[in-house]
């Protein structure tokens, strides 16, 4: 066999075993690909200072309290003290099973139907998962490194969305994301809208004419390509974590606002999760308190009632009143010397 034809049978063998082939899905095509990078470029661990844990969550709709999450993508990089920046090759991307309905609009954006996700497991099962791959990317790495949370716009919804979700299955939120040992929290959207990275008149605009700042806009502007396999949670994650390593500007300005003591952007994930925590506290106590004050005013209705009623009864004799109402006169009924039988009685 010559050498051409054996490299063919290669390559077409590792497609049949990756799930490769034409007709796949272009997600799971990305799944296997992640970052394709200089295999020679190794991490050295002592010299790590930061580790970003580019992450991405699609869910059943867009309301951060009441939707679920249907699938969670992450891919990590790490930044070491000679300024490079090495992106690690393993990822995680898994789909979560949800309990209520999936709208129309959510399975036509992330070609997910529920039947998919009620094969998957559940909420807690995959975000075991997901601690237990921030655990093994930062095993060999030194304990002082920060580790930071990256995404596009996930302090108003992936960040909310994810914390709700764990209080809604029962978690207690700040105890179990203390383990992750997440210092920082990056919201790249607010980056983006700087006049520095990106020119706001490429942009794609609205009906009253502002800017659209979505990912996927933001990604074919500055790389001049569309984001394959958009919507997908771990193909939004894998384009948030090119768009920081194409723009150095970009670095320098988040690397900056970490480094200063009062961050203008950048935001300290636990006071993050304590501020979104005690919130979601306020809102079930009070619709507790609604509740108990519901059932205390019914209750101090009938107690009220039932002591007036008692009290009425046990009046003393003097107060009660004695005066008889008249009684309706009838007219004497006339009697009769003869007796009669009742049968004679009878008039027909």
């Amino acid at each position: 066999m010559s050498k051409k034809k054996l490299l063919c049978a290669i390559f077409f063998l590792k497609k049949k075993i990756l799930g490769m082939d034409e007709k796949s899905d272009t997600r799971e095509n990305w799944r296997m690909q992640a970052f394709q990078q200089d295999e020679s470029v190794q991490v050295t661990p002592e010299e790590v200072i930061r580790v970003y844990f580019s992450f991405d969550l699609e869910a059943t709709g867009l309301k951060t309290k009441e939707d679920e999450i249907t699938e969670i993508g992450v891919c990590t990089v790490v930044e070491q003290r000679d300024n490079r920046w090495i992106v690690l090759p393993e990822t995680f991307c898994q789909r979560v099973r949800i309990k209520g309905d999936l709208c129309i609009a959510a399975q036509r954006i992330t070609k997910i139907t529920k039947e998919q996700l009620m094969k998957e497991q559940p909420f807690v099962d995959v975000l075991a998962k997901f601690t237990d791959y921030i655990a093994r990317m930062c095993f060999n790495l030194p304990r002082d490194a920060e580790r930071c949370f990256l995404g596009y716009n996930i302090k108003d919804f992936d960040g909310p969305l994810l914390l709700n979700e764990m209080h809604k299955n029962g978690l207690d939120v700040i105890k179990y994301t203390r383990q992750w040992r997440i210092s920082h929290f990056v919201d790249m959207l607010p980056f983006c809208r700087n006049p520095k990275i990106i020119d706001a008149t490429k942009l794609p605009r609205d009906k009253t004419g502002r800017a659209i700042y979505r990912l996927g806009e933001i990604y074919s502007v500055i790389l001049g390509k569309p984001l394959v396999g958009a919507h997908g949670a771990l193909q939004d994650s894998i384009g948030v974590l090119q768009l920081l390593l194409h723009i150095a500007d970009l670095r320098e300005i988040i690397v900056c606002d970490i480094k200063s003591k009062n961050p203008t952007i950048i935001v300290n994930f636990m006071q993050f999760v304590t501020k979104h925590t005690s919130e979601i506290k306020k809102i079930t106590t009070s619709k507790k308190d609604d509740s108990v004050k519901k059932e205390r005013t019914i209750d101090m209705f009938y107690f009220k009632k039932a002591k007036i009623d008692q009290e009425s009864s046990n009046k003393p004799p003097s107060s009660i009143s004695t005066t008889i109402p008249d009684v309706p006169s009838f007219p004497d009924i006339p009697t009769s010397s003869s007796s009669k039988s009742p049968e004679d009685a009878i008039s027909i």
